[in-house]
């Protein structure tokens, strides 16, 4: 490195220490400490001429003294303490990885079974039930013609003015019809056959005991607007009242 980069780099070096100071003040010092340089190098190696002065740290530090500037390690050890939070939480997060494939493979594959399960069962893919597991959440396609639940009740009385489906997940298709049967043909993750209430004009298909999302479809003796509605669950219903379509 010639003495020219040598001495740019010593600059640099020193207007970053000083960057607590505002901008003047900080191209005053440094064009003061280039002058010396200058005329100091004139008889003797520039390498001498900087180490003679000190480290750059060590020229800001007398600088920022003289002018009462407290000195500040903060920045450093701001930086020093996220390098280290860095790495804790990376050595937590490849220990936890090491130990769930000490514990149990990260993936294993049954394929007589159709089945897939990604760390430790965290993850579960089952071809077989035509269902996807992750944590808590279970999601069934509920395809398997076995697993079917269906039922009717009369609406003649003109008593039900509201039908009220309460559901988890769900792909529903409900048409009107010319009859006074309320219908429904649902394939199912099980064979629990949903609850049928009526009270106060307002009949209760109950899809989900657990969970209570609701979805009403008033009964009307005209046809309305169609509507659509995106859920997975597979049941079809027809009755009579307004034509909807809604999944």
């Amino acid at each position: 490195m010639n003495k020219e980069l040598k001495s740019e780099y010593y600059l640099r070096q020193l207007e970053r220490e000083l960057k607590v100071l505002p901008a003047g003040e900080r191209a005053a010092i440094v064009t003061e400490i280039e002058s010396h340089i200058g005329r100091v190098e004139r008889g003797a190696p520039v390498e001498k001429v900087l180490s003679d002065m000190g480290a750059p740290l060590t020229v800001a530090r007398r600088y920022l003294s003289a002018k009462g500037v407290p000195e500040s390690g903060g920045g450093r050890w701001l930086r020093w303490f996220a390098i280290a939070t860095v790495v804790f939480f990376g050595l937590i997060f490849t220990s936890g990885l090491a130990l769930v494939w000490h514990l149990s493979p990260i993936i294993k594959v049954d394929g007589a079974k159709g089945r897939v399960t990604l760390l430790g069962g965290l993850i579960d893919v089952n071809e077989e039930l035509g269902q996807v597991k992750v944590g808590d959440l279970v999601v069934n396609d509920a395809e398997e013609p076995s697993v079917r639940v269906e039922g009717e009740r009369d609406l003649g009385d003109g008593d039900v003015k509201l039908i009220r489906i309460p559901f988890n997940t769900a792909k529903l298709e409900v048409r009107a019809s010319s009859g006074s049967t309320l219908a429904w043909k649902c394939r199912a993750a099980s064979r629990e056959a949903p609850k049928v209430d009526t009270a106060a004009g307002i009949l209760t298909l109950d899809l989900d005991l657990e969970y209570r999302p609701l979805l009403d479809l008033a009964s009307r003796r005209n046809p309305g607007p169609d509507s659509r509605r995106e859920r997975a669950y597979g049941c079809e219903g027809s009755g009579r009242g307004a034509r909807h379509r809604t999944q």
